[in-house]
């Protein structure tokens, strides 16, 4: 999921301030089965039981059987199955809720901030997050490619260029010669660079 995040993460990386939860849509809270449930220690869980058969373990995992049909009841906050769904997950803190689950199949997972996600260790057994080294920037950390096909591609890993820096490159693969390059620079083509 981290490669859906990039835009969140780059704010993160540069600002430190991890973003709020997206105003709800139809997979980010419109239904009781896919949402986020405020825990005890104030933490959050996300549902995501959309098929009924995960809908359906994680009822019977709570002891919720009577809701089995009411996965896709809406979410509003006076609803009744909202309701409950919101004291069921208030009664114990997101650890034990991690502990409870561990062994159902039901698409409950911890919501974790940015920098808990950054740490954990599927990120870091995917090395999902990469530093490189920038000139003028020093080391910047920065989100991997999330799809992995060759090595090769995986070693020309670099920031991305400074204003101009491949001008000259760009204009050769174009079929331009270093005559006609300079005589562009010459004359202003390139602004300020």
């Amino acid at each position: 999921m981290r490669a859906l995040h990039v835009l969140q993460y780059l704010d993160f990386f540069q600002s430190g301030t991890a973003p709020q939860r997206p105003a709800d849509h139809i997979f980010s809270g419109r239904f009781v089965c896919y949402n986020l449930y405020r825990t005890k220690d104030g933490r959050y869980m996300g549902l995501g039981a959309l098929e009924p058969k995960f809908w359906a373990a994680f009822c019977r995992a709570v002891g919720k059987g009577h809701l089995e049909q009411e996965g896709f009841a809406i979410a509003d906050d006076d609803a009744p199955v909202k309701r409950e769904l919101d004291e069921l997950f208030a009664a114990r803190t997101q650890a034990e809720w991690i502990a409870f689950l561990a062994d159902v199949d039901c698409c409950c997972e911890p919501v974790l901030s940015l920098d808990e996600a950054a740490a954990h260790p599927a990120a870091r057994e995917r090395e999902a997050i990469r530093e490189v080294e920038h000139p003028t920037e020093g080391r910047l950390r920065q989100l991997a490619q999330p799809l992995r096909f060759t090595p090769e591609a995986e070693a020309d890993y670099r920031p991305a260029p400074a204003l101009g820096e491949h001008t000259r490159e760009v204009l050769r693969e174009a079929g331009c010669s270093d005559a006609e390059i300079d005589d562009l620079q010459r004359r202003g083509a390139f602004g300020a660079v």
